[in-house]
């Protein structure tokens, strides 16, 4: 598990790009809790960091494609997810496992 940020960077219904070990990381507070998915839609591997989160949902920026913020599913597309990685909060930091995605 890598120190990605601190809990205090991600409030309630907010998100937050960062690099880790050469992997784009998108951190999402969502309605369960913080998720962490990699940071790029399935369409055209857009920045989602760049994109929208309103009411539980990620809007791609470049051509509108949606996420469920809380499972990473595309909303309109069956089948399509985004890469997520385990996450732990320990101490009020946010622990990403890059090597251990689903």
């Amino acid at each position: 598990m890598i120190p990605v940020a601190d809990l205090g960077e991600v409030p309630p219904g907010r998100k937050l790009g960062r690099r880790v070990a050469g992997t784009r990381i998108l951190l999402v507070n969502a309605g369960s809790g913080i998720h962490a998915y990699e940071d790029r839609c399935r369409h055209r591997d857009v920045p989602l960091c760049d994109g929208k989160l309103e009411q539980g949902v990620l809007t791609c920026p470049a051509h509108e494609w949606r996420y469920d913020a809380d499972t990473g599913c595309a909303i309109e597309r069956p089948g399509v997810r985004l890469r997520r990685f385990p996450v732990r909060i320990e101490a009020a930091r946010i622990l990403v496992d890059i090597g251990g995605s689903r």
